[in-house]
């Protein structure tokens, strides 16, 4: 039952409407009919939304867990140094196939050949300090205006919204989107730093 204005009305359900669209045919009362039609169409609209967002939210949370397991055993092979001059991982696993997939990228552009006189040797990595290690220097400060005035971005299609007393911290726990991370944490706190 919902209470409105002081009135209890009964909760419409669909076999309340089914009920009446039966009388309603009987009773051949075409606007009637009409009606509860579209009524019992976004009911059933209704339900199968909520299903919908149910599913996506279990989805989610299952998501969240095995990221977090899969990046614990990530960080194993990192600290072991097995992964040394890789710069990243992709691995594919679709349970429809006995199949897995891994690639391992490593930085092979080539070194640019300078017409100067000057000796540089860099490896094609600018910065050698990680995101982690910024985090856990700045992680606690708050954002302001580094990471962009507009105090929203989206990601695939999801806007992702902050304000200016978020910190360091929590605008990298909004979202594991790689764009995100390096354009609205990384770059930021490099110019933060004092590198950019």
């Amino acid at each position: 039952m919902e209470e409105r204005t002081g009135i209890i009305t009964p909760v419409r359900t669909a076999e309340i409407v089914d009920v009446e669209f039966k009388a309603a045919v009987d009773a051949k009362d075409y606007a009637l009919i009409a009606k509860l039609s579209r009524e019992m169409a976004k009911l059933q609209a209704d339900a199968e939304k909520a299903k919908r967002e149910q599913a996506l939210a279990g989805r989610a949370e299952l998501t969240d867990k095995v990221k977090a397991k899969v990046d614990a055993f990530m960080q194993k092979l990192i600290d072991s140094k097995v992964l040394d001059g890789c710069e990243g991982i992709w691995y594919a696993n679709d349970f429809g196939s006995t199949e897995t997939s891994l690639r391992l990228f490593a930085d092979e552009r080539p070194k640019r050949k300078s017409s100067g006189t000057g000796t540089s040797t860099g490896s094609g990595k600018k910065f050698s300090v990680t995101t982690k290690e910024l985090l856990e220097k700045h992680g606690n400060e708050v954002v302001g205006e580094s990471a962009g005035k507009e105090l929203s971005y989206t990601v695939n299609g999801v806007a992702i919204s902050w304000t200016v007393d978020t910190t360091w911290n929590e605008m990298s726990q909004k979202s594991t989107n790689g764009n995100w991370q390096y354009y609205k944490v990384r770059v930021p706190l490099l110019k933060l730093e004092g590198l950019l």
